[in-house]
Formats: structure tokens, sequence, C-alpha cells
């Protein structure tokens, strides 16, 4: 591969002030590289409200099938603990962390740490990798479902993310490449380079990992956050024979086989309206299925559809909300005109 055009005049990051450095990861247009790809710089911003500000690096990689970011770490673990440092210098944060699920590799960063980073080793389970779950493992801090870590000050970040923060700081690179598990090999590939070009393979693909990743279209490109490219096993599916695998196997305890069923009937459920958005796509559930069904496909489609209608119903409320407010307005528009018209013609006229 070739080497990267530099972008932007490499700081020294250590001698910059913390806002200059946000600026260049808003610049940079960094995004959540462990597939949310929410605005880094944005995240940061609103960890920055809080008095009280952690970083912690997310290296347990629980996709199946993809080691993506073990990869990583193995080749460019030194930038990415600089990466955690810039991000420490940003938040001024009392406390980093990295959390990795490989003890070798935790063993060598350890050895390169001069950045007063805490490396935990942490079992690479399906829900380890949940910034919530993660967060409580290495800190004991719960986090509520309803707010967000970096509300509280807990900026969670992936190590690609990481990495791409070093570079673009401290090299002046932008985001021109990442390393993904295509087709079960880790290699650096270029963004925005289609995804057929990338496998090499006329299989249908997933980007992502074979479980929770997503369909590619003929045209579709590799962007920031996909890590892995990866052969759809959709095609294989057989009818579902009702075995309960995908119940035991959840980590969230949620009644998949239902949802399952609900989602290929199309129908919406008080138990599809509770369970729905509580699923976080980890996987699990599609690996355990002996027929190969793509269930997280028809989970998000009916969560995709809930949505959609929650969406259509508020839309109508509020319309109904102005429509109301405007007839009342009416109402009482005319109410003062009677009240005045009575008022004229009760008072006593001059020419009377």
């Amino acid at each position: 591969m070739n080497s990267p055009k530099q972008q932007f005049p490499p700081l020294d990051w250590r001698g910059k002030s913390p806002e200059v450095l946000l600026a260049r990861v808003r610049d940079a247009g960094i995004v959540g590289m462990g597939g949310a790809g929410f605005p880094t710089h944005l995240k940061l911003q609103a960890a920055l409200q809080s008095d009280h500000r952690t970083v912690v690096a997310n290296g347990v990689e629980t996709d199946p099938g993809v080691t993506a970011d073990r990869a990583l770490l193995k080749q460019k673990g030194s930038d990415v603990l600089e990466g955690i440092g810039i991000v420490a210098r940003i938040l001024n944060a009392s406390s980093s962390y990295l959390a990795v699920s490989n003890q070798s590799i935790a063993e060598r960063l350890r050895i390169c740490n001069d950045h007063d980073i805490a490396i935990s080793v942490i079992d690479n389970d399906y829900q380890n990798g949940e910034e919530r779950v993660l967060i409580e493992k290495i800190t004991g801090e719960p986090i509520s479902q309803d707010s967000y870590p970096a509300h509280n000050g807990i900026a969670v970040l992936n190590v690609a993310t990481l990495f791409a923060i070093c570079e673009c700081v401290r090299d002046g690179l932008a985001v021109t490449k990442r390393i993904a598990t295509v087709l079960g090999k880790d290699q650096w590939c270029e963004i925005d380079t289609p995804v057929h070009e990338l496998a090499n393979t006329s299989e249908k693909l997933r980007v992502g990992s074979f479980a929770n990743g997503r369909s590619v279209k003929d045209q579709d490109t590799l962007k920031p956050i996909h890590n892995a490219i990866s052969i759809n096993l959709s095609s294989q599916a057989l009818p579902c024979i009702r075995c309960g695998w995908c119940d035991s196997a959840c980590p969230k305890d949620l009644p998949v086989e239902r949802l399952l069923s609900e989602s290929m009937g199309s129908i919406s459920s008080p138990t599809a309206q509770t369970h729905l958005n509580e699923c976080n796509d980890c996987g699990a559930c599609v690996v355990s299925c002996p027929s190969r069904i793509p269930i997280i496909d028809y989970i998000r489609e009916s969560r995709d559809r809930q949505n959609e209608s929650g969406y259509i119903a508020q839309r109508a409320n509020e319309a109904r909300q102005r429509f109301e407010a405007k007839q009342q307005r009416i109402d009482s528009q005319n109410q003062r005109t009677m009240d005045e018209r009575e008022r004229r013609m009760q008072q006593e006229h001059k020419w009377q």
C-alpha cells in the first residue's frame, strides 16, 4: 500500500492546547470506527461538559470472525497508546484505560506504555464490547441505559479511532485507510475502495462479520466504520425449526425466537415493542442458529418498521396538536369578537 499523503501540518500535541487538538480531530472528519460512525469531536465535546473525564479505549473485539482490532494493536499498538494520550490531553482526563481481549497483546503494550494508561484484559464475550458493559467492568461504575457515557464524562473510543487520531494529530494524515478482516485475513484497505474489489470473489458479501454485518450492494465501498468483509451466508438459510438455541444464546435474555417469528410475519406486538430496541445486534443468535437464518436482518427490519411507525404517529400527533391549538385560537378570537359586539350593544349611545 502506498504511503498516505500529508493533509495537515503535524502537531507536537504535548505542547498544543486542547482546543487546537480537538479542532484537528474535527477538521480530519474522524468518526467512530467501531461501527457507530458518530463524529468523534462531538463525543469529546459532550464529555467536556462533565467535571470529571475518563478515556476508555475499546480493543475488546466481539464480532464473530473479526480480528482487525487485534491485528492493529499488534502492528500499531504504540500509536494507539499515543492516541489515548492525545484524547486524555483534550479532555484533561483524570484516568485512561485500554481494554484488550488478548493477554500477550496486553503484556506487549504494557512495556511501551508511557502515557499512564491502565491496560486490562477482558473476555471477548458478546456484550463486553458494548460501552456501558465495558465501562462497568473496567471502572466498576454502572451507566444507566437512558444515559450516554459521554454525558457522564466517559469517552469510549475504538482503538482504530484512536489510531486515526494519532495519525491526524501527530503526522497530519487524514483517514484514508484502515485495517479490516477481509474473508478471514487482516489487511490494510483504502477507504472508498469497492467492497467486491477488495474481497475479489463472486460470492455475496457483508460489510462487518457474517453474523451482524450488513449486506453489500454492487456499488458499495469500504467506509471507516467497516472492520470486516465477510461472506453473506443468508442465501444458505433454512426454515426455522423452533429449536430455541437463539434464545439460549442471547446474552441479554431476549425472546429472540418470538421476535424472529413476529419479524418474519411483519407484525408488531407488545413483545416486539418492548424488546426490539434492547437488542444491540451482537450476532450471538445468528452464530447459534443451525438453520443459518440471518436473524439480525429480520430484527433490524422490524425495528425500522416500528421506529418508522412511531415517527409517523409522532408527526400525526404533532399535527393534531397544531390543529387543536389553531382551532382554540380561532375560537378564542371569535369569542372575543362576540364579547366586544355584546359590550357595544349594551353601552349607552350619545344619540339616544
